[in-house]
Parts: C-alpha cells; sequence; structure tokens
C-alpha cells in the first residue's frame, strides 16, 4: 500500500507487494513517483495517479521486476471534501495469472490433440 500526496510524494509505504518486488517501505517514503520511477513507468503511472485527484478511482494490471500486481487507486477525501491523497493498493497475481496461462495452454494443446 502506498499513500501520497499531491505532489506524488510518498507518505506511507507498507505491504507484501514491497516484499515480492525487494523494496522497503523507506526507498519509497519522502520520495516522489518522479525520484524512483523510469521516463516509461512515469508515461504510464503518472496519468493515473494524477486522476486519482480530480476524484476518479482506477483498477489496472501492472507488471514490475518479473511481477504482475493487480493494483487500485483510489482517492483519499480530507474531513472538508477536497481531495489531497492518494493510495495504491497492489495485489501480486503473478502465479494466478501464470495458472491461466498455463490452463489456456491445456486448453489449446487439447484442441489440437482432437482435431
Amino acid at each position: 500500500m502506498l499513500l501520497f500526496d499531491a505532489d506524488l510524494r510518498y507518505l506511507l509505504a507498507t505491504g507484501k507487494a514491497l516484499d515480492h518486488l525487494q523494496r522497503d517501505g523507506m526507498m519509497f517514503e519522502g520520495n516522489t513517483l518522479y525520484d524512483l520511477a523510469t521516463p516509461d513507468q512515469l508515461a504510464d503511472l503518472v496519468p493515473r495517479y494524477l486522476a486519482v485527484f480530480e476524484g476518479q478511482r482506477l483498477q489496472f494490471e501492472y507488471q514490475a521486476r518479473g511481477r504482475y500486481f493487480d493494483c487500485i487507486l483510489v482517492p483519499i477525501p480530507s474531513p472538508d471534501g477536497v481531495i489531497r491523497q492518494g493510495m495504491l493498493m497492489a495485489l501480486d497475481v503473478t502465479e494466478r495469472k501464470h495458472l491461466r496461462e498455463q490452463a489456456l495452454q491445456l486448453e489449446l494443446e487439447q484442441e489440437r490433440i482432437q482435431m
């Protein structure tokens, strides 16, 4: 889970997804997305992060360091209703994705054999 502000600065970083990426939360906290991401990652992620501050909730799959993640970005409104923070939650779905791919390959192989 990553909590970030309107400058895309990480305020809190914790969770198993970071463990899967072999990253420590301290690496994120205090840094911005701009500090940590590659130009390609920025092109993909910045528009998504900024959409949170327009009140949008987004779900997407993201690949990093050979792992696949189901990600949800949500706005965090303050008591006065202004969105000043956003949160990214990520679930590692790598194994599930690999199992799906294997099942699909088995189905295709069975169809080929039956022809």
